[in-house]
């Protein structure tokens, strides 16, 4: 969806997978796929599949006036973190805090630009280099179209996991690649 509402962005995946000759899976070689990579976190920032990220205190400590308790379990809420009005422009879709200066402080396999704490999971990079193959060959081969309106990105269920509105999208084959 976010493919179709920012084509701009999208055709600039697809130029760098057809640079890179990214026409089959390959995670050693998703590293060269910066934008692509940049463009997937973005996606995952506005719509993280997991909205609320829980956590276990690993031992005691005192927060504030507060002593909290190891194995006290506390949940992050990532999806009120990254639309929060506390952050320029938290809703934009702007690909530079991954590809530009901010890019240093960013956890290279991290989607949290707003970060919660310098703590990744394991299989976190995997991850992001799987969707991001799964996105780079999409484009190589497919161009994308809307089948009917897009809804709101804001609208669906939000629960323990976040489940979009249903829509359609319409592929249609790229028959030259360059």
């Amino acid at each position: 969806m976010h493919g179709i509402k920012y084509p701009e962005e999208a055709d600039t995946c697809r130029c760098e997978a057809r640079d890179n000759g990214y026409i089959t899976f390959n995670l050693s070689l998703t590293e060269a796929l910066r934008h692509t990579q940049a463009f997937v976190k973005k996606v995952l920032r506005l719509s993280p599949v997991v909205p609320v990220i829980i956590h276990s205190t690993l031992q005691d400590f005192k927060w504030r006036n507060f002593h909290i308790q190891k194995r006290t379990l506390f949940g992050a809420n990532v999806f009120a973190l990254h639309h929060s009005i506390a952050w320029k422009e938290s809703t934009k879709f702007d690909l530079t805090r991954w590809l530009e200066q901010d890019a240093s402080i960013i956890p290279i396999h991290s989607y949290l630009p707003f970060d919660i704490g310098p703590r990744t999971y394991i299989a976190e990079k995997y991850f992001f280099n799987l969707l991001t193959d799964i996105f780079a060959v999409l484009l190589y081969y497919n161009d994308f179209d809307k089948a009917g309106s897009l809804p709101e990105l804001t609208k669906g269920t939000f629960d323990l996991t976040n489940m979009p509105p249903k829509y359609s999208l319409k592929a249609t084959p790229l028959s030259t690649h360059s």
